[in-house]
């Protein structure tokens, strides 16, 4: 008898190993009422890291490494968008695009850019 597929996309949960935060910039007024900007933990999820592309750049003088990664978690309860950030130890990725595994909600993936390890 032939194995049914799974109609369902999956992840294999010894892959989400990766303890990360997913951050949102937003603006708080200081003591003398200007802007600040600040990043706000908005969700606190298990997930899997795979780089993707490594290159050097010559860039303003200087040689600079870009990596490229993909984040791989379940479903958020929090609506995530290109622009905010991924935190993990001392790393931090840029998000570029998030991708609804299709289109199903049930696996979210994460383009993001990781510059230096820094902002």
């Amino acid at each position: 008898m032939p194995k049914q597929q799974n109609p369902w996309p999956s992840l294999e949960p010894g892959k989400l190993r990766h303890r990360v935060q997913i951050q949102q910039q937003s603006a708080t007024p200081d003591a003398y009422g200007q802007p600040q900007l600040t990043w706000t933990t908005i969700l606190t999820t298990w997930s899997q890291i795979q780089v993707v592309t490594q290159r050097e750049l010559y860039q303003s003088g200087a040689l600079t490494s870009q990596v490229t990664h993909t984040i791989t978690m379940r479903w958020p309860s929090v609506s995530i968008s290109a622009g905010m950030r991924v935190v993990f130890g001392i790393h931090i990725y840029k998000i570029q695009a998030p991708n609804n595994i299709e289109e199903r909600n049930v696996i979210l993936k994460l383009m993001c850019l990781e510059l230096n390890g820094a902002e």
